[in-house]
């Protein structure tokens, strides 16, 4: 004879675990359609454009590029420099701290610093030694003529007094494209390793000024973040201890490691926390110099209407630890619309199709909120925890109905 009471109990017991299921589909769901109403990228009708000429590419000699080996063979050092002996471990023409303002202008830096023995291009090597690095300066650049004349200017002095062999490389993209300092920092590595073999790659915000020569821009057997204090930030500190934005340095190795930057944020924002997440996926780790020494003046400026901030850069982080190999400095598409070798540096003009750099984007976020739900159980309790969870879960309501047979 059934058991009414047992029966009711195993209903009671069997609609409880109904519901439990059912409002674990119904949060899944919820968090799928809030994600897919939030995180889509602005459509491409809202990104800024800005049609006016470039103040660099306005001073451009000739609208007919060379060729690239002939440009190289210009800049090429004439001495022979194999009986040199190598420069000293530690510097001996360094002053240490300098007096550096944000205000500081480029009639004062020119006075202040008398550059000799600059090769066509910018390119230096110390007179009487082999530097023991082959260090190339990479600017993402945009109208901030003064500001970079006033960095290489500051550069070519600090870097002479450092004995390094150094190429000052200003990477600009052509308008109207925005500007994105990661693919702008793909694009200037791809070309200066055509130029010439060198040893570490250092990518260096045009506003920024270091303060200390013992701060050596040197690459180490671990990616180098330089700044450690500077007066952009509050109090003269960093903004937080994972930001490795302003001037990082990499050697060939570790920049392919963690396949450089990503190409995908245009506008202001995102792409050094990228960098960082990158570096720490490929098993490394940002080392810093000593704080007092690693200190940073940035130069005043105005808003940069031209730089507005990225309204995607927090969905595209989102994502980051997925997708750094999948693109980077190895799948950078550019067009080298000019390569000019100018007397304090050497000027990159390049091209890219924002739009289908935007599309891709947008296929990403398509691809990650498709996978809402396994995002969301991976990110909130491993997935062995999970599976578990539900298998003791229906162990024990078996168990219980077992028990009430006896």
């Amino acid at each position: 004879m059934v058991n009414i009471g047992f029966v009711r109990r195993i209903l009671n017991q069997s609609q409880m675990m109904l519901f439990f299921i059912t409002l674990c589909v119904t949060v899944v769901i919820l968090a799928h359609m809030y994600l897919q109403s939030h995180n889509r990228p602005k459509p491409l009708s809202d990104t800024v454009i800005f049609k006016k000429t470039s103040v660099l590419a306005m001073e451009h000699i000739s609208s007919a590029p060379e060729r690239l080996k002939d440009l190289i063979a210009k800049s090429a050092p004439k001495k022979n420099r194999s009986a040199l002996p190598l420069c000293p471990e530690q510097p001996s023409h360094l002053v240490g701290k300098m007096n550096i303002k944000p205000t500081v202008t480029l009639e004062e830096v020119t006075k202040e610093n008398n550059l000799k023995n600059i090769s066509f291009g910018g390119r230096y090597s110390p007179q009487n030694c082999n530097g023991r690095e082959r260090t190339a300066i990479i600017i993402p650049y945009r109208d901030r003529k003064e500001h970079l004349e006033i960095c290489v200017r500051h550069l070519h002095a600090v870097l002479q007094r450092q004995e390094l062999e150094y190429g000052i490389y200003v990477v600009e993209m052509a308008l109207p494209t925005q500007f994105n300092r990661g693919l702008l920092a793909n694009a200037g590595v791809r070309t200066v390793r055509e130029i010439y073999d060198y040893t570490c790659f250092i990518i260096h915000d045009v506003d920024m000024l270091m303060t200390d020569d013992r701060n050596l821009y040197r690459c180490g057997n671990q990616p180098v973040h330089f700044l450690t204090l500077s007066t952009k930030h509050g109090n003269n500190s960093i903004s937080y201890a994972d930001y490795y934005g302003a001037v990082v340095g990499f050697t060939s190795e570790q920049y392919q490691k963690c396949n450089g930057f990503s190409n995908l944020y245009f506008g202001w924002g995102g792409e050094d926390d990228d960098l960082g997440i990158r570096v720490q996926s490929a098993g490394m780790k940002f080392i810093r110099p000593k704080k007092e020494i690693g200190m940073y003046v940035a130069l005043l400026h105005d808003g940069d209407v031209s730089n507005q901030r990225n309204p995607n850069r927090y969905v595209l982080l989102s994502q980051a630890k997925s997708r750094w190999m999948e693109e980077g400095v190895e799948t950078v598409q550019f067009q080298r619309l000019a390569l000019e070798y100018r007397k304090l540096y050497t000027w990159i003009l390049i091209r890219v199709k924002e739009e289908s750099i935007v599309r891709r984007y947008q296929q990403y976020l398509e691809d990650m909120t498709s996978r809402v739900p396994t995002i969301l159980l991976s990110n909130v309790l491993p997935i062995e925890i999970v599976v578990a969870f539900s298998v003791n879960l229906l162990f024990t309501y078996v168990m219980m109905d077992i028990e009430q047979l006896y």
